[in-house]
């Protein structure tokens, strides 16, 4: 009969997924390493009111991945758990920006034993919640109340066969707690050596190794990762993607960016991400003394630990702030070379930095220091093992650009789109 019906060969994309047999009516559980409103922000349109909702959020793989998992025929319902407080200050955060602020879509939270004085759960699409707590994960019982509040949830909005799908090490309740889940972990580097997360090391090790031990499937964003999971059989690295359309639809000339950009200089050479302690100013230093009439641009928050005193004094730094995802085809659209100044560390050889793929995407020439997943790229991707390396590298690609390479770039991370990542997980699991 039906069931007995093999799947034709040679299917992809969309075909494979309506005839996978993983395709069997599961229900799903993320845990986030953001926030749903950090990713979905409101602003008010000049010409309507209330607020209306735009993409104009900070976005990484854990959204990517989330919006190809919602795209899915195999999920049911969704329950999205937002990043979960670790301190004071992010308790306060998430209190004001989510449990009184405004997480847009329909308020459920009185359908479930959840406290509308601490936590949140919102029906932000016909069978997605999104549970947004200020309790404190590592204080008192906060671990004990936050899994109560998600298991109510899951019991009383009927969730079965479950798959857990976890970004955040913090928290592995529900990996000891859910007996007949599958259970997914997508490593996004490694948090022990993260500059804010070095402080909870004894937890992120014990719980580490509870992932290794009761995970289905691990998924690792650097083959360096691999390492942190010794004894788990179904483990594979798989890099970032990017989503082409994106970059490849925007109109870059609409950006808000634009009147920043009035009075810097070209060259442009620049870099996205958070600046702190990862980002090597000493280099940046170099590279501003022996590469002559260029700007620097570095786009993204700025953190305490940075050493931006390196570049005190240097009129031809830029920083630029937060910029939104909406906005970063025109802000790469401005580079003449995209850069990766990180220090090479534990933490910088556990991660796959998703701007390497962002400035492909866009056509832009890429120096970096040696970080996982260049060997991708060969060719088009230059690697500096040292300071002079990495000007004189800079130097060559603004010497060097041609719409040929510019075309090539492009071409290289088409087979690396978020689609293309998740039908890979699947595969697996």
């Amino acid at each position: 009969g039906e069931q007995a019906q093999a799947c034709p060969p040679n299917l992809s994309g969309e075909q494979a997924r309506v005839c996978s047999p993983n395709n069997k009516n599961m229900d799903l559980l993320i845990l986030n390493m953001s926030s749903w409103n950090n990713w979905q922000k409101y602003v008010n349109a000049k010409s309507q009111k209330p607020l209306i909702f735009q993409q104009t959020g900070v976005v990484n793989r854990n959204y990517h991945i989330l919006q190809q998992l919602l795209k899915r025929r195999e999920f049911e319902k969704i329950l999205s758990v937002d990043l979960l407080p670790l301190t004071r200050k992010r308790t306060v955060r998430v209190f004001y920006e989510s449990i009184i602020g405004k997480i847009r879509g329909e308020n459920v939270t009185a359908e479930f034993y959840v406290s509308g004085l601490h936590s949140k759960v919102v029906k932000v699409k016909p069978n997605m919640y999104v549970y947004a707590t200020a309790r404190n994960l590592t204080q008192g019982k906060g671990s004990e109340a936050i899994w109560t509040e998600i298991s109510s949830i899951l019991e009383f909005a009927k969730f079965k066969d479950i798959m857990l799908w976890s970004y955040n090490p913090m928290f592995t309740k529900p990996f000891e707690e859910l007996k007949n889940a599958t259970k997914i972990f997508d490593a996004v580097d490694d948090w022990r050596e993260h500059a804010f997360y070095k402080r909870f090391g004894k937890i992120l090790n014990k719980n580490y190794k509870i992932i290794d031990e009761k995970a289905s499937a691990i998924f690792t964003v650097s083959k360096e990762l691999l390492k942190s999971f010794p004894k788990n059989k179904n483990k594979q690295w798989i890099s970032n993607g990017i989503d082409i359309k994106h970059y490849l639809s925007s109109n870059p000339k609409n950006s808000r960016l634009k009147n920043k950009f009035l009075k810097i200089k070209k060259p442009i050479i620049g870099y996205l991400g958070i600046i702190e302690s990862r980002v090597d100013f000493k280099l940046l230093k170099y590279v501003l003394d022996n590469v002559k009439n260029i700007s620097l641009v570095m786009a993204g928050p700025v953190w305490k630990q940075a050493e931006t005193k390196y570049l005190k004094g240097y009129k031809n730094a830029h920083y630029l702030g937060p910029i939104s995802y909406k906005d970063l085809p025109y802000l790469f659209s401005q580079f003449d070379v995209g850069i990766i100044p990180h220090k090479i560390t534990k933490f910088t050889k556990s991660m796959n930095p998703l701007k390497m793929y962002e400035y492909l995407a866009c056509g832009i020439p890429v120096v970096t220091a040696p970080v996982s997943g260049t060997e991708q790229f060969k060719g088009l991707v230059q690697v500096a093992d040292t300071q002079k390396q990495f000007a004189d590298e800079i130097k060559k690609a603004l010497k060097n650009s041609s719409k040929k390479l510019e075309e090539k770039r492009k071409k290289s991370v088409k087979p690396y789109s978020w689609e293309s990542r998740v039908d890979k997980m699947m595969s697996k699991i």
